[in-house]
Order: C-alpha cells, then structure tokens, then sequence
C-alpha cells in the first residue's frame, strides 16, 4: 500500500470515531448497531488492520502464497473502500427516507422476519420444543462423527472428509444457532431458566462442531440489545477488556487444537498468540481478498457464486456446478489450495461483490448493507425507548442482519433457507397445536406481571400482528 492509501486509511478511521463519539456516545448510546457492524465488518478488519495485512510476517501464514497476494492488497483496500463509502450512503439515504416514527415501514418485507422472531419468542414452550430437537439432532450427527472418526471438536473438518453429511450439519448447526438465540434473547427479557438452560445445553454440543463463530452468535446480538438497551451504564474499559478476552481465548483454542502451542514456553506461546491474532486467520478479510485478487483471470463471474450460494444444500458431490462455483471452492482453487481441505478464503463483505460485478456490484451491495444496518440500528433503538420498551421486539429486528450478511457473502445463504424453515415449522405449530403452544408476551411491554408458563390464553405482543 502506498503512503496515499495509508492517510486515507487514518482519515477514515479518525471519521468513524469521531462519528461514534457524535452519533452515539455523545446520545447516550455507548453501543450501537449501526457503529458496531461499521466496526466488524470494515474499520477492524480492513482499516485498523491494513497495516499488518501488508506486512511480510504474513509469508509464516501462506507461505509462497503470500509473495502473489502482498502486490494486490491496495487494490483490495480501495475496493473495500469503496464498499464502505457505499455503506455510509446507504445508511443516510435509509434514514431520510423513513419517518422518525417508522409508521410507514410497520408492513412489507423488512417487516415480516422480525414479526415471525417474535412471535417464536412470544410461544415458550414451542421454543423450548425445537431446542430439544436440536439438541437430538445434534447429538445423532455427533454420535456418526465420534463413531466413525472417534471423539474430536472439528465435526466440520470431518464433513469435509465425507461430503454427503455437510449440508445436514449445515442444517443442523443453523438451526441450532436460530433457535439458541431466540432462547438466550427471552431469557434476557424474562430470566426464564428454562431458556438459559436450553441455550447452554445447544452451545455445549454446537462447541463440538468446530466453528467457533456458531457459538458466539448464539450470544452476540441479544447481548449487543441488551448493552443498547443500557446505554450510559455500560462500561466502554469493561467492555472492550471483554471482547479483546474473547479474542486471544478463541484464537488460543484454534492454536491448541492446530497443535500451534506444542512445546512451547510461556513467553514463546504468548508471542505466538498474538502473532495468530495479527497475522492469522481470525482478521484476515484484506489479506485473503488480495489473495483472491492474486489468482483472478480478470473475468467477472456474473453471479455465479451467488446462484451456487442459492444451491447450498446440494451436495457438491452432486453438483458440478456447485463443485466449481460456490464461494469456498472458487476461491480456494484459484489459488491453488484444496477445496476438499479448505473450508475457502473469506474476501470480506466485498469481495464476492467485486468478483462478479465490478465497482457496481460493490456500490450496490454497500448502499443495500448500509440500508439494512440502519434500519435495524433505529428499529432496535426505537423498541427500547418509550414507556414499553421489548428487548425482544429489539431482537427480533437484528434477524435483517442474518439477511443482509447472508446476501453479502454467498456461503452463507443456507441460513436464509433454514431461517424460513425455522419459522414456517413454528407456524404450523401454532396453529396444529395450540393451546398447547400458548404464547407468553414479553413483560417488558407491559406493566403486569410475567404471565406463567402455561398460560391457556393468548397474550398478543407488542408489534406482532
């Protein structure tokens, strides 16, 4: 990268902070979604980071690779760039033209995700239900895994060996996800015990599976409503010593189980770890899409990808389009790694975009992200605010980022699939078996007290029509 790119990249970086202190610290709002997902998705990875993304130390990861990859890392920070400006005008546009009260926006599309979410919450024993059957489901894909390749923690390197079970894992880790969040989020705004036991029991097999992402969303955005719905009582040094904890101990657990740390002193293991955090492939967004722009033909793919993307529960056994054109496999045979191997490179939320549109398809794709996040950052806000704030109502809009990250990144549009699985099967339920599902509103929205499990009669929530 060149010294022009490195003073826009600080130049941005000085803006993004300054916009949060403005925007949100200075509003009472220490965490945000808008900020937040700006955050993850383009100032650590692309910008904060830039500097070790083009460092030689990154030979020790790729190896030859590395000497393809460093002369195309500028190009992949302007592109990303460019993605992030499109972000910032999608976010300005969105929220001039929505109404402050957002009225206008209570039906349509955008709107009927987050009602079926609430609406799961809302019936507590029907959650609870298909907890239990993910964790029987769980357990069964578990018991091939451990009976065929003995006890291990990477059931997902497994299915790479034998591809037939990969999209039934596929269904069955998303599902678990969806569920257990829905579970962690309830038991937030009522402190059912029942819900915190069901989400513990699905993270306890989940662990097994060998994505560490799987596990902490589970947490992630029902944790991220419940700091907004804080807001000044959060505590930012708190915070922060958090989540760089979380950082070192997943990087730490993918270094014990890669046999990183073997041998190794104190001193030497501490140097390694973060060495992993720098230079691994934890934050390895630009890197890896300079690496994919290293092995790139030139030729636009067109839409391939996301076609392959839609194909997802096709095993690529069977596919051969698939075999060629999802996300992981492309990526990693341009480059010349094993797709059998190689679960595929991650080009940040740009880079699929770029890859089969040009500059459009980034500008596009950044207006539609920038849309998404600032719908769900005022939707979020405005069910916490007022006399009958639902941290559940809050929740059940962070389901458009599930849509919007699954757009973005093509590997990920099974979710979308199991998603609408998740909530035509609650559908049915409701209405195959009620009462016996009876729903429970969210306390939070009323001033009466929590209605007993059990309740025969129906309680509307907030919102849900």
């Amino acid at each position: 990268m060149t010294s022009t790119l490195y003073a826009i990249d600080a130049t941005a970086i000085a803006l993004f902070f300054f916009s949060y202190y403005r925007n949100g610290y200075k509003r009472g709002y220490k965490v945000d979604i808008w900020h937040l997902t700006l955050f993850q998705i383009c100032v650590l990875t692309c910008q904060m980071l830039a500097p070790f993304a083009d460092d030689d130390s990154n030979f020790f990861t790729l190896g030859n690779l590395w000497f393809g990859a460093r002369d195309f890392v500028g190009r992949a920070f302007v592109i990303s760039m460019v993605g992030y400006l499109g972000i910032l005008a999608g976010g300005w546009l969105w929220e001039r033209m929505e109404p402050p009260t957002g009225r206008s926006s209570r039906s349509g599309f955008l709107e009927a995700l987050p009602r079926q979410s609430q609406l799961l919450m809302s019936y507590p024993r029907l959650l609870t239900s298909q907890a239990v059957g993910c964790m029987i489901l769980q357990a069964w894909i578990l018991s091939v895994y451990f009976r065929k390749d003995g006890f291990g923690f990477d059931l997902r390197l497994y299915t790479f060996e034998h591809p037939s079970l990969r999209p039934v894992a596929v269904i069955i880790s998303n599902y678990s996800m969806i569920i257990g969040g829905h579970c962690f989020a309830r038991y937030l705004a009522t402190k059912e015990r029942s819900q915190l036991i069901s989400t513990l029991l699905l993270c306890a097999e989940l662990f097994f599976f060998g994505s560490r992402t799987d596990v902490v969303m589970v947490f992630f955005m029902a944790t991220i409503c419940y700091l907004v719905s804080r807001r000044e009582k959060v505590s930012l040094p708190k915070l922060l010593g958090a989540g760089v904890l979380l950082i070192l101990v997943f990087t730490l657990a993918e270094g014990l189980r890669e046999g990183y740390y073997d041998n190794t002193s104190v001193g030497e293991a501490s140097a390694l770890l973060l060495f992993k955090v720098f230079y691994g492939n934890t934050f390895s967004d630009l890197r890896d899409f300079a690496l994919v722009i290293s092995g790139w033909n030139g030729h636009f793919w067109l839409g391939r990808t996301y076609l392959a993307g839609l194909m997802g529960f096709v095993p690529r056994a069977l596919s051969s389009f698939r075999d060629t054109w999802s996300l992981g496999a492309v990526t990693t045979t341009m480059v010349g790694l094993n797709p059998e191997t190689h679960p595929g490179l991650r080009p940040g939320y740009f880079g699929e975009s770029y890859l089969n549109f040009g500059y459009t398809g980034v500008l596009l794709m950044g207006l539609f992200i920038g849309a998404i996040v600032r719908k769900v950052d005022m939707q979020v806000k405005r069910a916490l605010q007022g006399p009958r704030p639902s941290l559940m109502r809050a929740f059940s809009y962070t389901v458009l980022l599930t849509l919007m990250t699954d757009i973005a990144l093509s590997a990920g549009m099974a979710t979308l699939f199991v998603l609408a699985g998740v909530f035509g099967i609650s559908g049915a339920c409701r209405k195959l078996f009620n009462p016996a599902f009876s729903s429970i509103e969210d306390p939070s929205t009323s001033g009466t007290p929590r209605l007993a499990l059990g309740a025969l009669s129906e309680h509307p929530i907030d919102g849900a029509v």
